[in-house]
């Protein structure tokens, strides 16, 4: 069994809802099974899909793929769902199932927890799956989860009173990072809760996989819509690594600095200066006091 073999077979272990219709695999005719509304995944890359449908054709399925029963005899994808889009491709008729009695909320539970544990995971998949799996969990809407989570973080560095959050709260947000097991809840915050905030052509390229989030990140630093747009092309186009595009976006914006009004040039200037750790050193704070003495002279004349 696999890393999310594994934990699906925890999950229904440690379900006593949980009745198993299938303990070793059936075969069900690929037409009786039909995938949730809900479903997680977003994206395929279409080279690994078309990889996976040729070792389909060679080999057959190898896993079997996880559903549960509906009316009328058909069957809801709950795990599995890149082999079942490849089986179909691949032209199988009829693929191997393990049976499993859910609930609305295991399954979609065991969906997410599944799509969570790939080896390709996407940074961006993953907090949303996780903030699915919290919202779950919490009981509470998806566009709630967020505060939360920053409350807990204030409170865990003193930022707010303890006990703003309720421990119960806390625990369940606990309990579903150590079930997914991939990341911790205080790593989640400041890593993955923060690419929702992205620029929405980014967040399109990092979802379909076609930039790195370091890079997805860095480049959402530029404000402007038509030069980030143009950037994002370019490193996707031109393979940019992560130093490029940061020494690229500092080229731009030294080039948009030499654009704006004097009065704005000579703030910049100064608030550079003041951060400056070279003032410290007596031999660079000499060289700009000289060109500090020609400026003035340049505008007493």
């Amino acid at each position: 069994m696999n890393l999310q073999l594994n934990n699906v077979a925890l999950f229904l272990n440690h379900s006593p809802e949980v009745e198993e219709t299938s303990v070793q695999p059936v075969s069900l005719p690929i037409d009786a099974i039909q995938t949730r509304p809900s479903q997680p995944r977003r994206y395929f890359s279409p080279q690994a899909h078309q990889e996976l449908v040729d070792s389909i054709r060679q080999h057959g399925i190898l896993q079997p793929i996880l559903v549960r029963p509906l009316d009328g005899g058909t069957y809801e994808l709950v795990a599995g769902e890149r082999r079942y889009r490849a089986a179909i491709d691949a032209g199988l008729t009829n693929i191997p199932v393990l049976i499993k009695q859910l609930s609305d909320g295991e399954a979609s539970e065991l969906t997410l927890i599944e799509n969570l544990q790939r080896e390709n995971l996407n940074p961006l998949e993953e907090a949303e799956g996780i903030l699915e799996l919290l919202s779950i969990a919490l009981e509470k809407p998806i566009s709630d989860v967020p505060k939360i989570l920053y409350r807990m973080q204030n409170e865990a560095v003193g930022k707010v009173t303890q006990n703003v959050l309720s421990s119960e709260e806390a625990n369940k947000i606990k309990e579903v990072f150590r079930r997914v097991g991939t990341i911790s809840w205080e790593s989640f915050i400041p890593s993955r809760l923060s690419l929702l905030s992205l620029p929405n052509d980014i967040l399109a390229a990092l979802r379909e996989g076609k930039i790195e989030y370091t890079k997805a990140v860095a480049l959402a630093k530029i404000k402007d819509d038509n030069s980030r747009r143009d950037f994002l092309l370019r490193a996707i186009e031109e393979k940019w690594t992560l130093s490029q595009i940061k020494e690229k976006i500092k080229s731009l914006s030294t080039k948009e600095e030499e654009t704006i009004n004097p009065q704005q040039r000579i703030k910049s200037f100064a608030a550079k200066l003041k951060k400056s750790k070279s003032l410290a050193d007596q031999k660079v704070w000499k060289k700009i006091e000289g060109y500090l003495s020609k400026i003035e002279s340049l505008i007493e004349d």
